[in-house]
């Protein structure tokens, strides 16, 4: 934050100027703020030669865009004289140097407390105004406020601006801030302990205040206030702040002194370097997976701080499934044909994010063969011992269309056997051998699998050759 000053100017020996008296017409009812002078080098100017070139080479603003001003204005460095009796916005003066935009942007190369601010900055050059120049342009007339030449920072409309005064001695070739009083400066040195951490970590800063008088401090991360301003003791002021982020923190004590009409505020900043979190990643596989049936697969991923994100699950090359943790973790659904049967490794993966290390975990999960189920019936339940009777097989797999070796018993005795085919679609009426022997027969198949269905066996039917 900028100090609030201002300048004005005032010219020859005046008993009440060189006391440092401020001007009858201040604070001026067209003002919306005061104005502070900078040197090159940040350094905040209250007094100086006549014949430098510039007196000052950043005029800053207490604020940003006067009431009234057109869009995207500029900030413009003036100087006016007062004249009794006459409202200030129509008094003569001039420009000291060219507009200048401003804004965190247009000062982002500015030095210390001036860099990256918000409020109306003009800038001026070594081409630019000294006060002898403004004493040759114009003849101070004023019998109230003998001496005086106001600074100004307006941003677009005339009637509106931000205002400063100072005394010039002509005799001693000096100038001399007399509005708004000259604060005692202060200063504020920042550390961070430690300057390096990692996501889910602290750091304390300490703020020291010289010279140590009482205030209180407001801490920032970037433009983000931390909290409540903390109150100064024997100088210092400190605060823990949780890290939550990974990158380049600025952090920034901003001094409040308590007697603000005697002290200025002032600015610390420093940096810690903040690393990603570690994370860890499991995962728990519900029930018995079984091949051709859906299954759920929760994937858990720990940090310091709960991480987001994406997690994938994979076998080998192939991805299964991919989900969004929501609370450090996320239930997928694997699709039963994913993942032939047997024992095979899968792998949890961890995608990372801005403020966490991405992680992976595997382990073997067993995929048993889908199950079957055989299902036998007779169109007819008798058959003459001439004829050849028909049995139904059907064989059921979910999520599987069954294929393989079909095997039909008459007691222990295999009387027909053939192979199931895709476009069986797990039913056959098969037609049986002739059965010569009377009498009842009793008869059931075995499906035997393939490399990813279980085998089943029916149950037993009794089928009469009469």
């Amino acid at each position: 934050m900028l100090p609030a000053l201002a300048v004005g100017v005032f010219i020859g020996t005046d008993p009440a100027g060189a006391a440092g008296g401020a001007p009858s017409y201040e604070p001026d009812s067209n003002a919306v703020g005061t104005v502070t002078l900078y040197d090159a080098a940040g350094a905040v100017v209250t007094s100086g030669s006549l014949s430098a070139k510039p007196f000052a080479t950043y005029f800053a603003a207490s604020g940003g865009t006067t009431p009234g001003a057109p869009p995207n204005p500029k900030a413009t460095p003036l100087a006016y004289i007062p004249q009794d009796g006459v409202n200030s916005a129509n008094w003569s003066g001039d420009t000291l140097g060219p507009s200048t935009a401003y804004g965190t942007s247009a000062s982002a190369g500015y030095p210390g407390p001036l860099k990256s601010s918000a409020h109306a900055i003009a800038k001026a050059s070594a081409t630019d105004f000294s006060m002898n120049d403004i004493l040759a342009e114009f003849t101070p007339g004023s019998t109230a406020n003998p001496n005086v030449i106001q600074i100004r920072v307006a941003t677009g409309n005339p009637g509106s601006f931000y205002t400063a005064d100072v005394h010039v001695d002509t005799a001693a070739g000096t100038w001399t801030q007399v509005y708004p009083s000259v604060l005692t400066q202060t200063s504020t040195s920042l550390v961070a302990t430690p300057s390096a951490a990692s996501v889910g970590g602290s750091t304390t800063l300490k703020a020291t205040i010289s010279p140590a008088v009482a205030g209180s401090v407001q801490f920032y991360d970037g433009g983000t206030a931390l909290g409540a301003p903390v109150t100064v003791s024997g100088g210092v002021a400190s605060t823990s702040v949780a890290i939550t982020t990974a990158g380049t923190h600025t952090y920034q004590a901003h001094f409040i002194p308590t007697d603000a009409a005697t002290y200025a505020t002032s600015d610390g900043t420093t940096t810690v370097s903040v690393a990603k979190q570690a994370t860890s990643t499991t995962f728990t596989v519900s029930g018995k997976p079984h091949y051709g049936t859906a299954y759920s697969v929760t994937i858990t991923t720990t940090g310091t701080i709960v991480p987001t994100g994406t997690v994938t699950l994979t076998w080998g090359n192939t991805a299964l499934a991919t989900g969004t943790l929501t609370g450090g973790k996320v239930t997928v659904k694997v699709s039963g044909t994913k993942v032939t049967p047997g024992g095979h490794t899968l792998t949890a993966s961890y995608a990372g994010s801005a403020s966490a290390l991405a992680s992976t975990f595997s382990k073997s999960v067993t995929i048993a063969k889908a199950t079957s189920a055989a299902a036998i019936g007779l169109p007819s339940k008798s058959v003459k011992h001439t004829a050849r009777g028909k049995l139904i097989v059907r064989v059921t797999v979910a999520g599987v269309t069954p294929t393989g070796t079909v095997r039909i018993y008459d007691g222990k005795k295999i009387i027909k056997s053939f192979v199931l085919v895709a476009g069986n679609h797990g039913r056959v009426v098969a037609t049986l051998p002739v059965l010569k022997a009377k009498g009842n027969h009793k008869l059931k198949f075995v499906y035997y699998g393939s490399s990813k269905v279980a085998a089943s066996s029916s149950k037993t039917v009794v089928l009469k050759v009469t």
